[in-house]
C-alpha cells in the first residue's frame, strides 16, 4: 500500500492481488480512490473472478506535488461479508527543482534578456583591464537532492565560469 518516493508527474503502478477463495464468483462492481488526485485505478469494472483464482487490481500513483499524499480505496463487490473492502494507499512526491539567483529576483530559465535587478547586467569593463565578477545563488527548491555535474557558458571568450565542478545542493 506505499507507492514510496515518486516523481512529481511521473506514475508508478502497484498491482493488488485479490484472491476468491470461493464458493462461487467474485465480482468486483466497482472501485473508487478518494481523493483521486494522485492515484487512480487503471483497471475496468466489472470484475469477475472464479472461485480459486487471484487477479490482480492495478492502481497508479502519479504525484501531483511535492510531499506525503494518501487517498483510501474502495472495492465494492458481491461478497457479503467484505463489502465494501476498504484500505488506504500513501506515496510521496518528489522533485529537483533548481533556482537561480537570488529568492527576490530568480534569474528565468531560458532568460535572454540581461537585468540588473536579477544581476545578468554586469555593466561595463575596459577591454584588457580588471574583469567584473558576479555570483550567482544556486538553490534546490525540491524535496530531494539535485546533482549539478558542469556550468558552462555559451560564450567563454567573454564570460568565464569559476565553479567548484560536481556539486550536489539538498
Amino acid at each position: 500500500t506505499d507507492f514510496g518516493n515518486g516523481p512529481v508527474g511521473t506514475g508508478t503502478t502497484h498491482e493488488f492481488p485479490i484472491s476468491n477463495a470461493g464458493p462461487g464468483d467474485l465480482v468486483i462492481t466497482s472501485v473508487s480512490i478518494f481523493p483521486n488526485t494522485a492515484f487512480k485505478f487503471t483497471g475496468q469494472v466489472p470484475l469477475t473472478i472464479p472461485a480459486g483464482q487471484t487477479l490482480k487490481l492495478p492502481i497508479t500513483f502519479t504525484p501531483t506535488a511535492m510531499g506525503l499524499q494518501t487517498a483510501v480505496v474502495t472495492i465494492r463487490t458481491n461478497d457479503p461479508a467484505r463489502d465494501p473492502f476498504v484500505f488506504t494507499i500513501s506515496g510521496y512526491g518528489t522533485s529537483r527543482t533548481i533556482a537561480v539567483g537570488s529568492a527576490t529576483h530568480p534569474i528565468t530559465n531560458g532568460d535572454t534578456t540581461p537585468d540588473a535587478a536579477d544581476g545578468t547586467l554586469l555593466g561595463s569593463a575596459m577591454v584588457g583591464g580588471s574583469p567584473l565578477t558576479a555570483s550567482f545563488p544556486i538553490r534546490n527548491t525540491g524535496n530531494i537532492p539535485v546533482q549539478i555535474s558542469s556550468i558552462t557558458s555559451s560564450n567563454s571568450s567573454e564570460f568565464s565560469v569559476i565553479s567548484a565542478g560536481s556539486i550536489e545542493i539538498a
